[in-house]
């Protein structure tokens, strides 16, 4: 029966070694992965823009953006090349309402433009920050663009999502990312006059929480140990017995 009681403790935490390394990062996307345009503002400055997503039980530590540059509809006349300066942005949602007029800044990260015009993702990491199921948060980047720079990928494929695509801005020098309503510029990507409405190519990679597993798991550990020992106390007393 001791041994019984080892080998049952084990399998546990076998099992539970399964659920942990079985805990899968996943995507959040809006767009279908290809560019039909790319925006910017038409008199150069600072823009920012960033798509919306919900945490849900699979998703609620965000650990990094990915997303495109330009298009390739347009590649090599977008004004923007592979190592221009960019930052990307995780945001949080105040009032959970899905609009970043009230946007927390959770982290900021300074990179470069990669893969540019070419429908190619880039993922940046971020520190992990964990949301609880159902909170909103924003993914994003900025760039200071010269005028008829195209630089925000943007799918124009129907379906859209409306209300889930943003950007903001304003002149050199002047982005306000600690209060985007405090832009010049704060709107959606269907109430600008860019082109037809879409969602940029700008994707939130997520995990779940990872506690509960690790968790059990130590649990499990700790409880084959404790009946280990216990199965050499009573061989041991066995041959003091004897």
């Amino acid at each position: 029966m001791t041994k019984l009681n080892i080998l049952t403790a084990c399998a546990l935490g076998a099992v539970m070694v399964s659920v942990a390394q079985g805990a899968q990062a996943i995507t959040l996307s809006i767009d279908d992965g290809t560019a039909e345009n790319a925006i910017g503002l038409t008199e150069g400055g600072d823009a920012l823009w960033l798509n919306s997503f919900t945490a849900q039980p699979n998703s609620q530590v965000v650990t990094g953006i990915s997303l495109t540059w330009g298009t390739p509809a347009f590649a090599g006349a977008n004004g923007i090349a592979n190592g221009d300066p960019t930052t990307v942005y995780l945001y949080g949602d105040s009032d959970n309402d899905g609009n970043p007029d009230d946007a927390t800044l959770v982290q900021s990260i300074d990179t470069t433009m990669q893969n540019v015009d070419t429908n190619t993702f880039t993922t940046i990491d971020f520190a992990p920050a964990t949301f609880n199921v159902g909170d909103v948060f924003f993914v994003g980047a900025s760039f200071s663009q010269n005028s008829d720079f195209f630089v925000a990928s943007v799918d124009e494929t129907d379906p859209y999502l409306p209300d889930r695509s943003f950007i903001t801005g304003g002149g050199f020098g002047t982005l306000d990312t600690a209060n985007l309503s405090n832009n010049s510029l704060f709107e959606t990507v269907e109430s600008s006059s860019s082109g037809p409405p879409g969602n940029f190519l700008v994707r939130a990679e997520a995990e779940p929480v990872p506690f509960e597993a690790e968790t059990t798991l130590g649990l499990a550990i700790l409880g084959g140990y404790v009946a280990f020992r216990k199965f050499r106390q009573r061989q041991a007393n066995m041959n003091r017995s004897e």
